[in-house]
């Protein structure tokens, strides 16, 4: 009932759209109430109360109580007195500075927002009852206290919260003149004594002063209005105490109104509407308060996102122009990321608004945000935000869902403008596999390693085929080094780093060097069969130094096992690790005999221990394995004929096919220029034998090929055994791998 017959506003249009409070230090919208120089918080006016600065209080018959406190002025001074001589002067509550100067006031509260202090009573039990007695029906929501103004201060000017209160002022001690308060521009000065009280209306602009060097004390008594009915004291007094359990009252604050079912009428359409600090409805306040246009100011322009034309990249920091691109796929989470930093309203000072996008709005938090999908060739990106904002004038939030566009521009990265000048790399490591023959295992290791790492790619500026090996290029030094050491992690590598100047500025001191490391990888595979020599020098070999080996893996080392281990050795024995240096220390000592490729399958028959002692936990024990080779097996794996008749079956079926092509040939040799006749029976023949399927013929002679080369390479190996065998027999390997080698 109380908030349905007095609004809040005498008239809405004299609120001036919530002009900033300049005067008090509080929150909440001022307003103009009608009466020249009154200024009030919005939710602190009352309609039909008088409001003048100053009131008389000796002829007023509703402030008669005042009274029954200054017939007891003597004793009230005495007692003051006294606790200032004698008493605890840590009571005294300073206010502190007032917009940046000292105010020098200070108090003892007795009543503070309806709760009393005990510590007032104890300190001036006299005061305390005769304001108990004379003005305990009367006393306001806020502040009953003995005050102090020190010499040589005062508050500046500034307006109290509500207009249902008054305040009086006591003047108890202090100074004839030159100390008081003034209203409204009207200068009282406060006459000691406690006989000349002064009530006022504190909406109104006023402040105090003390020009003197005495400090002034009086008492501070807040009131309600002598114009409310004890009626309207109540209802205020409720509605003030149901904004806080405790009893201090947040007038500003209406959570508890609300959810106290109490309604309110909206100050502009007039629709009825839960309490709030603006008094308007939700569609009163999203028309008033538009967030969209705060969200699509780029500082005076529009939205945008930078992307290179080339390399299809976008730029990352928003719109602080980051050299950094990225690659961001269409409606990705990175690139909603990107945009929403793009939005100075959102992004910057963690969502609390400039003064440039102000427009009443303190502060944004994004609750949510999707796509919206656009043509790809429109150049434009749009997000659907779910946005809440807190208004600056009033504590209240509202929330909205607004459409935000951004302007794709075309901008070229770093990157794809140094393609345009002779500076397109920095950097370059050479990678090299020095092998006999066309076979690189270890470089098919590399690819795997780098199409497996993203960061190693994302460095890589472009691959060149090379000759034993490729070459990398890179944009600075770092990134290169950072390769070599990627690639010493996986294949045991040689590296030399080299540079060359290729220009330089005295003026601007800048250079610019040409950065090549030379990467040699170790010439060993899985499954090699290797000669360590006996003149090897190092820890490289270990006990392996005139043994014949048997490359077990190669990573950042190379391990190697002996193929002829003693049987009382153990695997400490007969295994090595080999670092990269001491490989490359002695390279020429290192000698490959057969390589992985020349490996042949075999079944395992039977496996005995030759040393079957347990608890022994060795990663190897020495065995006699019986095996046999998959070509002599007497089954073909299907169930068919034994392995020795498929062999002659396949080569009667070669001999056939040979003797064919080769009659073919002589009757081309022989005749000369055949007929269209002879010429398509010689095709007939040739594609029954599967020589004009050109994919059956490559396969066919690269098939050969390989068999020719796997010959010729075993018979070289095996000249070479002979040649170490012939000449340096002692030097070179020991008893033992002679013999394995002579088998």
């Amino acid at each position: 009932e109380y908030l349905s017959n007095h609004a809040f506003f005498t008239d809405p249009n004299n609120t001036q759209g919530f002009t900033p409070n300049v005067l008090s230090g509080g929150v909440g919208p001022i307003c103009k109430t009608g009466t020249p120089n009154q200024m009030v918080r919005a939710l602190g006016f009352y309609k039909g109360l008088s409001a003048v600065p100053f009131r008389d209080a000796r002829n007023d018959p509703a402030l008669s109580w005042i009274n029954g406190i200054t017939a007891k002025s003597t004793g009230i001074i005495n007692e003051v007195q006294e606790f200032m001589a004698t008493g605890d002067q840590s009571l005294w509550e300073d206010l502190g500075d007032f917009k940046g100067s000292p105010t020098g006031w200070s108090q003892i509260p007795m009543v503070d927002f309806f709760s009393e202090c005990p510590a007032f009573a104890l300190a001036l039990p006299l005061t305390a009852s005769v304001i108990k007695a004379s003005a305990s029906p009367h006393i306001g929501p806020r502040h009953v206290a003995l005050a102090r103004q020190s010499s040589g201060s005062g508050i500046g000017p500034h307006c109290d919260l509500f207009n249902w209160m008054l305040t009086l002022h006591l003047p108890l001690t202090g100074p004839q003149r030159g100390c008081g308060i003034k209203v409204d521009g009207e200068r009282r000065d406060w006459r000691p004594g406690g006989e000349t009280p002064s009530v006022m209306d504190t909406t109104f602009v006023h402040e105090t002063y003390n020009e003197t060097e005495e400090d002034a004390v009086l008492l501070l008594v807040d009131f309600w209005h002598s114009e409310l009915t004890e009626f309207e004291i109540e209802e205020l007094r409720e509605f003030l105490l149901l904004t806080n359990e405790v009893g201090q009252p947040a007038p500003l604050t209406m959570s508890s109104l609300s959810s106290s079912g109490v309604t309110m009428l909206c100050c502009l359409c007039g629709t009825v509407i839960s309490p709030n600090a603006a008094a308007q409805c939700d569609a009163c306040l999203a028309s008033t308060f538009d967030l969209t246009s705060i969200l699509n100011n780029n500082r005076g322009s529009d939205l945008f996102v930078c992307r290179c034309r080339r390399c299809l990249r976008y730029q990352l920091g928003g719109n602080k122009g980051s050299r950094k691109y990225e690659t961001m796929e269409t409606e990705s989470g990175e690139l909603m990321g990107l945009c929403l930093k793009s939005i100075p309203a959102i992004a910057e000072n963690h969502g609390k608004v400039n003064d440039a996008l102000n427009a009443g709005v303190s502060s944004i938090e994004l609750l949510d945000s999707s796509w919206v999908w656009t043509e790809p060739h429109s150049k434009r990106i749009k997000l659907r935000l779910t946005v809440k904002a807190r208004l600056s004038a009033a504590d209240i939030s509202i929330q909205q869902r607004v459409m935000v566009t951004f302007l794709e521009k075309n901008k070229q990265c770093p990157d794809c403008d140094r393609e345009f000048t002779n500076r397109t790399w920095e950097a370059i490591v050479q990678v090299r596999e020095r092998r006999d023959g066309d076979r690189m295992g270890n470089m098919g290791r590399l690819e795997l390693a780098i199409s497996k790492s993203k960061e190693v790619r994302r460095r890589i500026v472009n691959i060149e085929l090379s000759k034993n090996g490729f070459d990398f290029y890179f944009l600075s030094a770092s990134a290169a080094s950072s390769f070599t050491q990627f690639l010493s992690r996986i294949l045991p590598t040689r590296i030399k780093h080299t540079q060359k100047l290729v220009s330089a500025d005295s003026h601007s001191n800048t250079t610019n060097i040409k950065h090549t490391y030379s990467c040699d990888i170790v010439p060993l595979e899985k499954n090699d069969l290797v000669i360590c020599e006996k003149k090897g020098s190092g820890g490289g070999m270990g006990s392996l130094k005139g043994r014949l080996c048997l490359c077990t893996k190669v990573s950042s080392n190379v391990r190697m096992m002996s193929t002829s281990p003693s049987r009382s050795a153990t695997a400490a024995d007969i295994t090595a690790e080999v670092p990269a240096e001491a490989y490359w220390r002695n390279e020429k000592h290192f000698r490959v005999l057969l390589s992985a490729k020349r490996l042949s399958e075999f079944y395992v028959i039977d496996v005995e221990l030759c040393d079957a002692t347990e608890g022994e936990e060795e990663d190897f024990k020495l065995a006699d394995v019986l095996v046999q080779e998959d070509g002599t097996t007497q089954t073909d794996g299907e169930g068919g004929e034994g392995g020795e008749k498929k062999g002659k079956r396949k080569k009667k079926s070669r001999r056939a096919k040979k003797k064919e092509l080769n009659d073919a040939v002589k009757e081309q040799n022989g005749r000369g220029y055949r007929g269209a006749k002879t010429q398509s029976s010689f095709e007939d023949k040739l594609s029954r034998m599967g020589f004009l399927d050109d994919e059956l013929e490559r396969k066919r002679w690269a098939a050969a090929d390989a068999e020719e080369e796997e010959d010729l390479e075993f018979l070289k190996s095996v000249v070479e055994a002979e040649n170490i065998l012939g000449s340096e027999p002692v030097e070179a390997l020991d008893a033992d791998a002679e013999s394995d080698l002579e088998a």
